[in-house]
């Protein structure tokens, strides 16, 4: 019998400590089976119903997900390519931060930025303004800055994480702009009975780490703060459009502070964030050099209410984020004059939802708005004579989006599951936009399924793109448009998941995509203060092979692998996309020693990559391996954990291809060692 829309939750940290244990369940936590967050708490399960399930059924459990269609379904009916990280995972993983763990998943690439940012760009997808191209979701809520579009998951403790839901490939038939690459869906604890939980940590670099967690039924709360004073790398980078080269130390600091807070009633959640991030940031862009002093502070709050109305269910949902970014920035050779620069953006929306189950059809429909609003970039100069005010995004009045979208899944066969959908989309500079959503899921017997997917996918330009302007003092390396349309891509997905002697899983998903009107900064030849304009430019096509194999030799060691390869070629020069990595992989196994005692380790391989520079120069980014290694150690209530992260002490570097003016920029730090103790009351 097929469960109603409303009744859609998974499982939620049930207690089947020796049944697992016995099945060897890659990647489950002993403790925990995940829950997803927008379903009735009346449908979760307790132990006794976990403790009857069969085999097939656990493994279901595992893999159940509701991101892809908001409706609760296992991966392999799931219309989506769609990944799934427990906890549990990524404790054992040895991340620092939730980039690093999503970078351990197929098609997925961590990379830096000449800011400073961290970025993550699915199958080949070259982001140019930071994460703008991908849209992260927090128990649902779309969190991102207004004037970049981006999100910080660093800021985001682990401690609070209960899994992560991602997709590859286009979301924004259900999700709207940003989901052009793939959604990132962090679901946070949602406990059934009392629960707290403290978290020290120290390490290399200096790094101090404190968390705590509580939590219930109805509300959970967390706080936590973090320092770390930045690894060893020092050398010269050159920055031939910032007056020269630049000296790169990355011994600074970098402090996090946040607070989280979740109610969940019988109608209504509240969901709700605060961040502050202080930092030095890494500046070979112009008139940012690595010595500014970078602080923002960040919150968002969210309000879903469901209500029965009629056979279906109603669900409103009011959001708000703002940030404000405030650098400090000492005189340098752009500017004789040290300088504070000032950027404020809020981002609100509302959204109706309409769900309800039609004569064996799950139907989903909703309207949505959303705006998006900066008081703009300013610089406040320090000069002998008083305080200039310059103010460089002129006219930025905001951004606005209206859709409506639908969404209906029937499955005509026990064995075949359909789904149709769309959204159309109408912007403030009257663009419209249409996506399309239409798959098949077929069972071709229990252990093998497949999947045929199309779908396409818009993103708005946001506040930086169209209302970056020239200083009335200085130049300017970049000049928005304001008439800019929105970055399409259309995708075709072909995904076969098999399961092999009841103890593994193979995914392997084939797919090809074609992103048009993509924004870009093209150079401006004829402007004295102006480098660079952002344009729409013809895009690109790329094509890949995603193998993904999880499971468990015997009951005391598990493993995970995976591996992606992608080509690509971007239509406006016709050649391979820049910075394209074509090859990576994932491996890892975890041992359990004994009851208490469990080890992993984990490999990560990126091939190189060619970043060609404006100046006409081809470079070459050496291919990397990072190697990492957890052994954790378990009490009643306590937790005690090691980790050695770079075991080989590997120097690797990212391509700076998004102004292309230097070869590379430092990856990350050498061979560094954590220690973590959680206690749980």
């Amino acid at each position: 019998m097929k469960a109603s829309i409303g009744n859609r939750y998974s499982l939620t940290r049930v207690k089947v400590n020796s049944l697992l244990l016995t099945l060897g369940l890659m990647s489950v936590s002993p403790q925990v089976i995940s829950a997803s967050p927008t379903d009735s708490k009346e449908s979760r399960q307790t132990s006794e119903d976990v403790m009857s399930m069969s085999l097939k059924e656990l493994l279901q459990v595992k893999y159940t997900v509701d991101t892809a269609s908001k409706k609760q379904q296992s991966i392999a009916e799931a219309p989506a390519i769609i990944s799934v990280l427990t906890a549990e995972d990524i404790k054992r993983r040895g991340v620092s931060n939730l980039y690093e763990a999503i970078a351990t998943l197929p098609g997925a690439n961590l990379v830096g930025s000449f800011f400073g940012y961290s970025m993550l760009n699915f199958r080949g997808g070259q982001q140019e303004t930071y994460n703008n191209s991908v849209l992260l979701l927090i128990n649902g809520h779309p969190s991102s800055e207004g004037d970049f579009g981006s999100f910080h998951l660093e800021l985001i403790p682990i401690n609070i994480v209960e899994r992560i839901e991602v997709i590859r490939g286009p979301g924004s038939a259900l999700y709207g702009t940003n989901a052009l690459e793939g959604v990132i869906n962090i679901i946070t604890k949602t406990p059934i009975k009392s629960t707290a939980e403290v978290t020290l940590g120290a390490g290399s670099d200096d790094h101090v780490e404190v968390a705590a967690w509580w939590g219930n039924d109805k509300f959970r709360l967390a706080v936590s703060g973090s320092k770390n004073n930045g690894y060893d790398f020092s050398g010269t980078l050159d920055e031939p459009t910032g007056g020269g080269s630049f000296p790169v130390n990355l011994k600074d600091h970098n402090r996090i502070a946040n607070l989280f807070f979740d109610y969940e009633g019988e109608a209504v959640r509240i969901n709700a964030a605060y961040f502050q991030q202080d930092k030095f940031i890494f500046g070979v862009i112009p008139e940012i050099d690595v010595s500014s002093e970078h602080d923002f502070d960040a919150g968002y709050i969210d309000i879903k209410y469901n209500k029965r109305v009629g056979e279906g269910d109603l669900v409103s949902r009011v959001r708000y984020d703002y940030l404000n970014r405030r650098s400090n920035v000492p005189s340098t050779t752009i500017s004789p004059f040290p300088f504070i620069l000032l950027k404020e953006s809020d981002n609100y929306g509302i959204e109706l939802e309409y769900y309800r189950e039609i004569k064996g059809i799950d139907f989903i429909g909703g309207l949505d708005y959303q705006s998006v609003s900066s008081l703009g970039n300013y610089r406040v100069f320090k000069t002998p004579t008083g305080d200039f005010l310059d103010h460089k995004w002129k006219g930025a009045s905001g951004v606005e989006d209206f859709s409506a979208y639908f969404q209906a899944i029937t499955s005509p066969l026990d064995n075949l599951s359909l789904i149709i959908g769309g959204r159309f989309n109408k912007s403030d500079t009257g663009n419209t936009t249409f996506v399309p959503r239409l798959g098949l899921s077929y069972f071709y017997n229990p252990e093998m399924a497949f999947k045929l997917l199309y779908s396409e996918a818009y993103r708005t330009p946001d506040l930086f793109e169209r209302y970056a302007s020239a200083g009335v003092t200085t130049a300017t390396p970049i000049r928005g448009t304001p008439d800019l349309d929105a970055e399409q891509i259309n995708t075709l997905d072909l995904g076969i998941d098999y399961t092999l002697s009841r103890r593994y899983t193979l995914r392997a998903n084939l797919f090809y995509q074609q992103r048009t009107d993509s924004i870009k900064r093209v150079p401006n030849t004829t402007e004295p203060l102006v480098a660079n304009d952002f344009a729409n430019e013809e895009g690109d096509d790329s094509y890949g092979l995603e193998l993904d194999l999880d499971g468990y030799i015997n009951p005391e060691l598990s493993i995970y692998a995976n591996i992606s390869a992608i080509n690509g070629f971007d239509n406006s020069s016709d050649k391979e996309i820049n910075g394209l990595i074509n090859l990576s992989g994932n491996a890892g196994l975890n041992y359990q020693l004994s009851e208490r005692l469990n080890t992993s380790f984990n490999l990560q391989y990126v091939r190189e990559q060619e970043n060609r520079l404006n100046s006409g120069e081809n470079t070459v980014i050496d291919d990397y391996w990072l190697a990492n290694l957890v052994g954790e150690y378990r009490m009643e209530n306590l937790s005690l954990r090691a980790t050695v992260k770079n075991i080989g002490d590997t120097e690797y570097t990212y391509p700076e291809y998004i102004r292309a003016n230097i070869k590379d920029i430092p990856g990350g730090a050498g061979r560094s060692f954590y220690l973590n103790a959680s206690y749980e009351f």
